[in-house]
């Protein structure tokens, strides 16, 4: 589902999740902001293609937050909710849903699993090769199925990467400057289907301090496989980074962009 031939290494990201499984839930604020937006346009898009889904997969499932939302919004559906981490699988099972639903690690899926709609929330923009994991869906969905998921771009955390670029006195790549932006998943859904849309949003979050900031980065495991090149994160770095960003924001502040893309129908490869 993750695809491969990148030059990102998924392993690092996946044990970073892993470890923060039963603090996500507690600071994902922003993923439960752009699961709302999904199950919206999710709902929206369904309605608008005419179909009743049977069979959904939920790609990238993580502690369950998404899925909840899914088996709700479809109780007569079949749920299969997938990921590659153990540990946010094991959180997921533990959480009530509203229909039956089959967690399975992301592996585990079979090749002639096949289901009418396909979603995913905050999940594929850490695919090393997202164009490849987009085709593995495809093959996944039905004919005329629906695909919909929500990735947040690269103008992610744009704020943090300026007040340490200033800090450091050079330049520093953020996991998030490598997710795909709005023309890039545009034309990997159009290339897939006959059919494809992207929309954008962005959401602005507020902390007292850089240190809070950092807490909710690390306790939901999106720091990814770390900012390039690696820093030491002292004591006297973090004044300075903070400095740097209210002297460049007046404040502590996070910006994501979440775009949110649908596709129906196959395109001929």
């Amino acid at each position: 589902m993750y695809g491969n031939g990148g030059s990102v290494d998924i392993e690092p990201i996946i044990r970073r999740f892993s470890r923060a499984s039963k603090s996500y839930d507690d600071h994902a604020v922003i993923q439960r902001v752009a699961a709302a937006n999904l199950i919206e346009r999710t709902r929206d898009a369904v309605a608008s293609a005419g179909i009743e889904p049977s069979r959904i997969l939920d790609a990238g499932c993580g502690t369950g937050l998404y899925t909840a939302l899914l088996a709700n919004e479809y109780p007569r559906a079949t749920v299969t909710a997938v990921d590659p981490s153990t540990a946010m699988l094991d959180v997921a099972r533990t959480r009530p849903f509203a229909s039956s639903v089959d967690f399975r690690h992301a592996s585990s899926l079979g090749d002639g699993d096949t289901y009418d709609l396909i979603s995913s929330n905050a999940a594929l923009h850490w695919s090393p090769n997202l164009a490849a994991s987009l085709a593995e869906l495809r093959i996944r969905l039905r004919p005329h199925g629906l695909l919909t998921c929500a990735l947040f771009g690269p103008q992610t955390y744009r704020e943090l990467s300026t007040a340490m670029e200033t800090a450091v006195g050079r330049p520093v790549r953020l996991p998030a400057s490598r997710f795909p932006d709005r023309v890039t998943l545009h034309d990997h859904l159009a290339r897939l289907f006959a059919a494809a849309t992207v929309a954008q949003v962005e959401y602005t979050q507020r902390f007292e301090t850089l240190r809070d900031l950092l807490t909710a980065i690390k306790k939901s495991g999106v720091r990814g496989d770390g900012e390039s090149p690696a820093l030491s994160w002292t004591r006297g770095l973090i004044d300075r980074i903070e400095e740097a960003y209210r002297s460049h924001f007046g404040e502590i502040v996070a910006t994501h962009q979440i775009l949110i893309g649908t596709a129906q129908g196959e395109q001929a490869l």
